[in-house]
């Protein structure tokens, strides 16, 4: 996926432009086509079909959340705060925000995390166990 390396290359210039590229990223269900988004009355994004997962994102980050080099780690979980972000208050599983309340409570130290976290506390299914998880991180 080659919108994680777009984005990492446009975040430090043009941050409208990576936000339209994380953007794209949580709508899209086919990166080269144009996504097939509708919106509901609060006017949250809703996705009309399932081919791109979150499965999918994460797994796309996989060499940048994992380098060396601080920075980029720290991109990478921008990247996906920012797609978290753009996503509806319902779309994700009470599972789902569960597994990325953990992974972003273990990359705490990446710049970034605490964003993510934030986004992911506005969520209806962010629940009390999770708001514990994040406090003791």
């Amino acid at each position: 996926m080659s919108d994680v390396r777009d984005y990492l290359l446009t975040i430090d210039t043009d941050k409208q432009g990576a936000v339209q590229i994380a953007h794209a990223a949580a709508t899209s269900t086919n990166m080269s086509l144009p996504p097939p988004v509708k919106r509901n009355a609060d006017g949250w994004i809703e996705l009309e079909t399932n081919r791109t997962t979150l499965i999918d994102v994460v797994q796309s980050l996989g060499e940048y959340i994992n380098d060396e080099d601080a920075t980029i780690r720290s991109k990478a979980v921008k990247y996906l705060s920012q797609v978290i972000a753009e996503l509806s208050p319902t779309f994700l599983s009470r599972q789902q925000v569960q597994v990325l309340c953990q992974f972003l409570c273990d990359r705490i130290e990446d710049a970034g995390a605490v964003g993510g976290l934030i986004q992911l506390q506005t969520l209806g299914r962010f629940n009390k166990d999770m708001a514990i998880m994040t406090f003791r991180a």
